[in-house]
Formats: structure tokens, sequence, C-alpha cells
């Protein structure tokens, strides 16, 4: 049977009405910017939830996979969000231990449209691949973020 283990669900901590509970799968990035000289990037993912009219909700980070420009996190990660108003922002970092972490591109998602699970139909939503979008026009960005994100019913 299901396992009994407290998950920990992100986002608006009251149970508030017409909030939903999003399943949102971190999968993999393929085809990543190299940004080290040396080798291939320590890629992460930040994943915040926020509200444009009232800014950053919570943040979430992945594991960092070392040596990688197609890394493969495979998290997941639930967050509590009003469908209308809230978007998730993923962040694409590479990690370094001596200077910032690089950029390595964004995607924002709205929330809204978002398909709901099925629990009789095995795997009914397919992931989706989001093209890496630059941050500014400084940002040297490629590539894509491979996610899939649904509402439990």
């Amino acid at each position: 049977g299901m396992a009994t283990c407290a998950v920990e669900v992100f986002g608006l901590l009251e149970d508030e009405e017409n909030s939903r509970i999003v399943r949102v799968r971190v999968i993999a990035g393929i085809g990543l910017a190299k940004k080290d000289i040396l080798g291939a990037s320590d890629p992460y993912v930040r994943v915040t939830l926020y509200d444009p009219m009232n800014g950053v909700l919570t943040s979430v980070q992945t594991k960092t996979i070392k040596k990688s420009l197609n890394p493969k996190w495979n998290e997941e990660i639930l967050f509590r969000v009003h469908p209308q108003q809230h978007r998730l922002l993923f962040e694409v970092f590479d990690e370094n231990r001596l200077t910032r972490d690089d950029f390595l591109g964004q995607v924002d998602v709205p929330l809204y449209p978002l398909p709901t699970e099925n629990p009789r139909l095995e795997r009914p939503y397919t992931f989706k691949d989001f093209v890496l979008h630059p941050r500014s026009h400084k940002s040297r960005v490629k590539g894509y973020l491979r996610l899939k994100m649904t509402y439990l019913p």
C-alpha cells in the first residue's frame, strides 16, 4: 500500500480554499551552456514559487549534479498554490565553490493551465521540454529544462 510518510508541501502555510497542490518533477537539463573552461558544469535548479503582485512565497533547491551538461535530477517537489495568481520560476545554476554560481538559464511558468492527475490512468501526463531563457542580454544560455507539472486531484 501507500507508505505513510510526511511529505513536505511548500508554499502557503494555511490550507486556504481554492488552493491546490501542484506536483513538480524536475527531471533533467538538456544541452546546457558550458560555463567552466576546465570541465562541464555542476548544475542545480532553484524553484521559486511567487506571486507577481506580492513577490516570493518560497524557494526550493535541487541537489547538484557534478560535471554534466545533461544533468538528471529527477526530484519531486510539492507546492500549495493559488493557480490563478501564482507562477513558478525555475533557474538553473552552475555551482561554483569559489566564485558566484553561474546562471545557466530560466523558465517562468504560469500555473493555471496545468493538468490535473487522473488516478485511474497509469501515466497520463508526460514531461515537457522548456527552452531555457536568459535573464538579461548578457547571459549566455542554451538548452532545455525537462519538467512535469500536474495538480493532485
